[in-house]
């Protein structure tokens, strides 16, 4: 796996595996982890160069996106790890995200960031990635709505979109026409997604929003734009409580099998039919539960 900090090797192990990065972002420091398919994980860290003077492994040059490293490595059959020794760790952070996604740039990319500092950083590390970026998941702690933004204008072209982020303030304005090109798209956050913004949605393939502000109407409205014209295979939305009978009022839904009651939950299943013909199941629960699943031809 360390073969991956090699240039020349990348594109060998980027044509036989499809390798995910996650990127952490705590204080001063950053941990980075290479993980391939097949569980072989590398990982590889900041640290002040003032710590190497307690260190008893053998001290390497290696060059980080032009940079001259001091490089303590440590290996078993199945994992690995680097250390990067820096006068200022803080410019290591950018320096190996930088090396890391030139040397990788089509991966499954996480990044866990603890502060805005960190997340400004890695927005402007992203940026001039956007055409080439497929999947990329992102988590930190509650930003505010032009954070947010940010975020959808540079990971909008996006092929898979995560976005595990809590937003301090209204974000009913957001602009959602960045992620047109989104085929997946997990909200985890969607206390701000509105009607309209499902409706911007219709282009997806899948779609995932947790804790919504969404009414037994908005959910109607979702389902009939649906029947309407739209590429969504697989949709799972969770809201607040909702009344079920408003949710289907309307759009010819075939009761699927008999309710089911899990303590104070209740499920109810249907079949849906689209204008072109294409059939869905779904499941409502009383509990503001919504699942979407075309069915296979």
């Amino acid at each position: 796996m360390f073969s991956t900090i090699c240039p020349t090797a990348s594109n060998v192990l980027t044509k036989k595996y499809r390798i995910s990065l996650k990127i952490e972002l705590i204080e001063d420091a950053i941990m980075i982890y290479l993980r391939s398919p097949n569980g072989t994980t590398l990982s590889c860290h900041t640290a002040n160069v003032k710590e190497l003077e307690y260190n008893r492994m053998p001290v390497h040059s290696v060059k980080f996106h032009g940079k001259s490293v001091n490089t303590v490595f440590e290996h078993s059959l199945k994992c690995g790890s680097m250390t990067t020794f820096w006068s200022d760790p803080v410019d290591g952070v950018e320096v190996l995200i930088n090396h890391f996604l030139n040397l990788l740039p089509q991966l499954l990319l996480s990044i866990d960031c603890a502060s805005k500092t960190h997340l400004s950083t890695v927005i402007k590390l992203l940026e001039a990635r956007k055409p080439n970026l497929e999947k990329v998941q992102i988590e930190c702690n509650p930003i505010d709505k032009e954070f947010y933004k940010q975020i959808l204008d540079v990971c909008g072209s996006a092929t898979h979109l995560h976005l595990l982020v809590e937003t301090l303030n209204d974000s009913t304005q957001l602009n959602l026409e960045k992620l047109l090109s989104t085929r997946h798209l997990h909200i985890s956050h969607g206390s701000w997604v509105t009607v309209e913004s499902l409706d911007m949605l219709l282009g997806c393939s899948k779609l995932t929003i947790h804790r919504t502000a969404l009414t037994s109407q908005n959910l109607n409205n979702f389902l009939k734009n649906w029947k309407e014209q739209s590429n969504l295979e697989s949709v799972h939305i969770a809201s607040t409580e909702i009344n079920v009978e408003e949710v289907i009022d309307g759009i010819d839904a075939i009761p699927a099998g008999s309710a089911k009651k899990r303590g104070r939950m209740m499920t109810y299943g249907y079949t849906i039919q689209q204008m072109n013909g294409t059939k869905a199941d779904i499941v409502l629960s009383n509990n503001g539960f919504l699942e979407l699943k075309v069915q296979e031809v």
